[in-house]
């Protein structure tokens, strides 16, 4: 494991130092993922942007971040939800906060469903989805990628690559019965960043996909973001109840079949220092069965078919679980 030395020692000569002192930038980092990938890039020593919705939320991850050893914590408030223009005036926040340039950009926010595609029937909830999962996460992602390109032109030759890391799901890679909307949105989100890495790839810029399966998010009475067969039901919600709320809170996922969320964190932060195109992150069975839909369509199509009716009313009774193997509840991503 990469660990960040003594303050009293010289900049490290491992892996570590690429994101030593560096700018990184985690949006959706007051819960969940992006918190768990705040946390872990303070623990290295780097310069660290936090964004949220909730101001109090973000702060606190901030001061966290600096007991934890980031060379500084600062925290920009912002919904990925805005306008174009709103992301556009974030986003020039968020850089300034950085000093001017980000080195690493972690888009972690985002949002889960639990809902077949044919019990929801609120066309809201699905613009919800998409505009959360695909068309913020790709306005801001461009505003982001626009502004790295313009500084990489001015730094001087051999200075460290910029990262942009985009959170998707292995619901892009695996049908996600009980999830449709939500595999429709995060899918659009991996090809905007799959073709954007190649448009800007002679400018230096780095794209990572990270496509990560169900991950033990929702502890310790923080709220998921799960939308479901209507906007009163998701959570959080401006128009749920607090009865609503407090139902999700006091009743907590299962941990079991589902990754630990700080290890999920770590893997993404070494994926981003090693340069690699994508990682694909999901415990056993559901990492097989993204080979078996890559090399042996048909079988794993046919084994989806027995799972997904199963899954897809389990969905709509409120939990969604990753195969028939599997009766707890589980959910995917934050």
């Amino acid at each position: 494991m990469i660990r960040r030395p003594p303050r009293s020692t010289p900049k490290p000569s491992s892996a570590a130092s690429d994101v030593y002192k560096r700018q990184v930038w985690i949006t959706g980092a007051s819960q969940g993922l992006g918190e768990a990938t705040a946390r872990a890039c303070a623990r290295l020593g780097a310069r660290v942007v936090v964004s949220g919705r909730r101001a109090e939320r973000c702060a606190e991850v901030a001061e966290e971040c600096a007991r934890l050893g980031a060379a500084s914590a600062k925290c920009v408030v912002f919904d990925v939800c805005g306008t174009r223009s709103e992301l556009s005036e974030a986003c020039e926040r968020a850089f300034e906060a950085a000093g001017g340039t980000v080195d690493v950009f972690v888009n972690a926010a985002g949002g889960s469903q639990a809902c077949s595609a044919l019990a929801g029937d609120d066309e809201d909830v699905d613009k919800a989805l998409f505009q959360l999962n695909a068309i913020g996460a790709i306005s801001l992602t461009k505003e982001v990628a626009k502004r790295m390109v313009a500084a990489v032109r001015r730094r001087k030759a051999g200075s460290i690559a910029p990262k942009i890391v985009g959170v998707c799901s292995v619901a892009s890679k695996v049908p996600a019965p009980g999830q449709s909307v939500y595999a429709a949105a995060k899918s659009a989100y991996a090809a905007f960043l799959n073709s954007l890495r190649s448009e800007i790839a002679n400018t230096g810029v780095k794209v990572v996909c990270v496509y990560p399966g169900p991950i033990a998010t929702g502890m310790n009475g923080q709220e998921r973001v799960i939308f479901r067969k209507n906007m009163a039901d998701s959570t959080p919600s401006p128009s749920a109840s607090k009865t609503a709320i407090s139902r999700t809170a006091a009743r907590p996922p299962s941990t079991k079949g589902r990754m630990n969320v700080d290890y999920v964190a770590a893997r993404i932060v070494r994926s981003a220092l090693a340069d690699v195109d994508e990682l694909v992150l999901a415990p056993q069975p559901i990492m097989a069965l993204t080979y078996c839909v890559r090399f042996f369509p048909t079988l794993a199509y046919a084994a989806l078919d027995v799972i997904g009716p199963k899954r897809a009313r389990r969905a709509d009774a409120g939990a969604v679980s990753y195969t028939h193997l599997r009766a707890h509840e589980t959910e995917a991503d934050l």
